[in-house]
């Protein structure tokens, strides 16, 4: 009798443990949406964009062919996540690429401009990070200052180049004198490794404007294609960034 009952409810665990595994399987699967080129759509937060998701969906199907149509940038993990942190609080939409398969992109879901955001910046942002992705794949990132700010100029230059678009506003946060001064400032150590990419970037202390990194860097890559007319950002993908500064 003693064995009997240890077998039932060890028979109930495991069946129980197996539905929990079956419907989480399930719950990914279903969340997994075929974006072509090899690249697959995750919602990390499947509830949180109800009412948007449809539109999500077909705006990022868009970016990512375009991109390819530009730039050809197969196997592309994309994620969509529910959050009200690492977004760009004037738009509430945030990308981040963590390697050369992968693009997260964060968005807040109770944004009051929530519609207009995902219509104007999804696909933008989208581009932005394949554009990191796909230079990752054979210059990286970068570790210092100069290949962060080209990266990061080019990658915007892109998103400019595929969707018509003006420049984003972390481009162009910089007077004219000011970048000047910036640019000339960076300059004395476009080398350094151990710069601080928030201070840059972001702006974190005073030292340093708001999103300076971003609008030197794209000083540098619009000047490159200027003064190369017949290249466009999808073409330099895999430039060094010292081409930029010679």
């Amino acid at each position: 009798m003693i064995f009997n009952h240890i077998s039932k409810a060890l028979f109930a665990f495991c069946f129980l443990a197996l539905f929990n595994c079956s419907s989480k399987s399930q719950e990914t699967a279903d969340s997994k949406i075929d974006l072509g080129f090899n690249s697959f759509l995750y919602f990390e937060n499947n509830n949180a964009f109800d009412s948007q998701k449809s539109t999500i969906e077909t705006k990022v199907k868009e970016a990512v062919s375009v991109v390819n149509a530009k730039m050809p940038t197969e196997n592309i993990n994309i994620k969509i996540r529910a959050s009200a942190t690492n977004v760009i609080p004037e738009i509430d939409i945030g990308g981040f690429n963590p390697n050369a398969n992968e693009v997260i992109v964060s968005i807040n879901p109770n944004f009051a401009n929530l519609n207009q955001s995902i219509s104007n910046e999804l696909g933008p942002t989208i581009a932005h990070e394949m554009h990191h992705a796909k230079r990752r794949r054979s210059v990286g990132y970068g570790s210092s200052l100069l290949q962060a700010m080209v990266t990061e100029g080019l990658a915007d230059s892109f998103s400019v180049e595929i969707f018509g678009i003006a420049p984003p506003i972390w481009c162009t946060a910089l007077s004219t004198s000011d970048l000047e001064y910036w640019k000339e400032t960076a300059s004395s150590i476009w080398n350094d490794t151990t710069y601080n990419h928030d201070e840059w970037f972001f702006g974190v202390s005073n030292d340093i404007p708001r999103w300076t990194g971003y609008s030197v860097g794209f000083k540098l890559a619009q000047d490159y294609l200027e003064q190369n007319p017949s290249l466009r950002a999808s073409d330099v993908v895999d430039e060094p960034a010292s081409s930029f500064v010679e």
